[in-house]
């Protein structure tokens, strides 16, 4: 996500992209898999210059112009492997709008 979308896309996702990692750490806290999650933060902090050397490179070569990106994301939660939990319908509905919304300022 850091590598293929422009700073605008980012900065307009960043609120649902911030609730969904806060339900993910909350289930992760839950399922008994939070070190592993943190885990992943302390790699993405340890690796933050190969990160932005390999931003750079992806949004040097990128040819997809980001309207074209943003039509290809679905607008619902869609798990692969299990149906969504009851709990995420409200937060599926607000998440459908606010992509649509978001998809108009790309």
């Amino acid at each position: 996500m850091l590598s293929a979308f422009g700073p605008r896309h980012l900065f307009l996702m960043a609120p649902a992209f911030a609730a969904l990692e806060l339900a993910i750490v909350v289930s992760a806290a839950a399922q008994g898999w939070l070190g592993a999650k943190l885990r992943g933060y302390g790699w993405l902090v340890r690796h933050l210059g190969w990160l932005r050397r390999h931003r750079a490179t992806i949004q040097r070569e990128r040819t997809t112009p980001e309207a074209v990106m943003a039509e290809r994301f679905t607008t619902r939660l869609q798990p692969g492997n299990l149906p969504p939990p009851r709990v995420l319908l409200p937060l599926d509905r607000v998440l459908a709008g606010y992509w649509a919304l978001a998809r108009r300022l790309l």
